[in-house]
C-alpha cells in the first residue's frame, strides 16, 4: 500500500461524508505532488521505542521513511543513563512543522527514549586515583591509599559507546595534608577527552594491632584484648608494634588505650619470678636433679637472671628464671659437687669428704632424680 493510498483511507476514515472522487483525486494529487520523497519510499512509520546517544532527538529517530528530514533535530534527549517519553501528539506537530506528514495510522500515544551511559562511579575514582599515588610512590598495594572524595563530587555518565579505559592524566597533591586535584579522562589522547577534575584527599594508611578496651598496668595481653584498625601511616611511630603476635603475651608497663597504637617500650616480658614470693630452685647436672625452695630477691621474666635466697642454707645464689616461680641454677657448679670431685683425688679425706657432701645436700633439702 502506497504512502498515498493509505493517507487517502485515513482521510475517509476521519470524514466519510466527504469522500468522493474527486476529493479523493485531489488529495492524491496533492501528495504527490508537494511530498514525492514520502510517496516513493513508503509512509513514515512512529517507533514506540527508540535509543538515542547524543543530545538531540532527530526525526530519523522517531521514524523509519523519514526521507531528507532524518536529519532535523526536534526533541532534545534525556540525560545519559536517563529514560524519558515524547507524546505523540508533540511528535505529530514537530514532523508537520518540518513537512512530514503522518496522521498516527497505529494510533500510537507515546515514544520510549533511552539514553545509554557508561556510569563512572565514585568507587571507579578512588581506585584509580589511589593507583595512580601508589604507582609514584612505589607502594606494592594501592589498597593502602585511602581516598576521601571532596562532597560534591558525583558520579558521571559517559558515552556507553565509548569503551576506552580511564586514567588519571594529572595529579597534584600536597604531602603534608594528602589533598590532591587529579584530571582524569581517556587513556588514549586521540579521543576526545572529558576532562573529569576530581578532588579530595589522600592518606597512606597502615594495619596496626592495637587494644580493644583499656589495658591496666602489668596484665598480661591476650587475643581477645586486641583488634587491627587502619591508621594513618603519618600517625605510625618508629617503635610502634604492628602485628597482634608482638603484642599477645606480653605484659603492659603502664596503661594502654583503646585504639592507640602500642610503643615497643610500652611492653616488657610477663615477670615469671616476682621479688618476695617462694620459689622453686633447681640444679641439673648429668643425671642429677637437685631441688631446694628459695625466696625470689627481684622480679625476673623468662631466660632473666635473678638472685635467690636459699631458705635452708640462707646463702645467695644467682639462676635463670625458666618457668612461673622456677629459677634454675644449670650449669654453676655447687659445693655438693665439688666436694665429690675432691674425693676422688684424696683417698685419706674420703668419709670426711662424704660427711660434708651429704650435710650440703642435706642442706639444700634436695630431692635426688636419675634422669633416664
Amino acid at each position: 500500500m502506497t504512502y498515498a493510498t493509505r493517507t487517502i483511507r485515513n482521510f475517509a476514515r476521519h470524514w466519510p461524508g466527504a469522500v468522493n472522487v474527486r476529493a479523493i483525486a485531489f488529495v492524491a494529487f496533492t501528495l504527490l505532488a508537494t511530498h514525492p520523497a514520502q510517496a516513493q519510499q513508503g509512509a513514515p512509520v512512529l517507533r514506540e521505542s527508540i535509543t538515542v546517544y547524543s543530545d538531540v532527538v532527530t526525526l530519523g529517530d522517531l521514524f523509519e521513511n523519514a526521507a531528507t528530514v532524518a536529519n532535523i533535530p526536534v526533541f532534545r534527549s534525556p540525560d545519559m543513563g536517563q529514560d524519558g517519553i515524547v507524546t505523540s501528539h508533540r511528535i505529530a506537530a514537530a514532523a508537520h512543522q518540518h513537512g512530514l506528514i503522518w496522521t498516527n495510522p497505529g494510533e500510537i500515544d507515546k515514544v520510549a527514549v533511552s539514553r545509554p551511559s557508561r556510569l563512572v562511579t565514585l568507587d571507579d575514582f578512588r581506585q584509580l586515583i589511589a593507583g595512580r599515588i601508589a604507582t609514584d610512590l612505589g607502594i606494592e598495594d594501592e589498597s593502602s591509599i585511602d581516598v576521601t572524595l571532596a562532597p560534591k563530587t558525583n558520579p558521571i555518565h559517559l558515552d556507553s559507546r565509548r569503551k576506552t579505559p580511564l586514567v588519571v592524566h594529572s595529579l597534584d597533591q600536597n604531602n603534608s595534608s594528602g589533598s590532591f586535584r587529579a584530571v582524569i579522562g581517556f587513556s588514549i589522547l586521540t579521543e576526545s577527552q572529558p576532562n573529569i577534575v576530581v578532588r579530595g584527599r589522600a592518606i597512606e594508611m597502615v594495619q596496626v594491632a592495637v587494644p580493644s578496651e583499656n589495658i591496666d598496668r602489668k596484665q598480661i595481653i591476650t587475643a581477645d584484648n586486641i583488634k587491627v584498625l587502619r591508621i594513618a601511616k603519618s600517625r605510625i611511630r618508629r617503635n610502634t608494634l604492628l602485628n597482634r603476635d608482638e603484642l599477645i603475651g606480653q605484659a603492659a608497663k603502664r596503661r594502654l588505650a583503646v585504639n592507640r597504637p602500642v610503643l615497643r617500650t610500652d611492653l616488657e616480658a610477663p615477670k615469671l619470678i616476682k621479688r618476695n614470693t617462694m620459689v622453686e630452685i633447681l640444679f641439673k647436672s648429668g643425671g642429677l636433679l637437685l631441688k631446694a625452695e628459695g625466696r625470689a630477691l627481684a622480679d625476673a621474666a623468662m631466660g632473666e637472671a635473678v638472685k635467690v635466697l636459699n631458705i635452708q642454707t640462707k646463702r645467695t645464689i644467682e639462676g635463670t628464671a625458666i618457668a612461673v616461680g622456677v629459677v634454675s641454677v644449670a650449669g654453676r657448679k655447687t659445693p655438693a659437687l665439688r666436694l665429690q670431685r675432691t674425693s676422688q683425688t684424696q683417698p685419706k679425706r674420703v668419709s670426711a669428704t662424704r660427711s660434708t657432701q651429704n650435710r650440703r645436700v642435706r642442706q639444700w633439702q634436695t630431692s635426688v632424680v636419675r634422669s633416664n
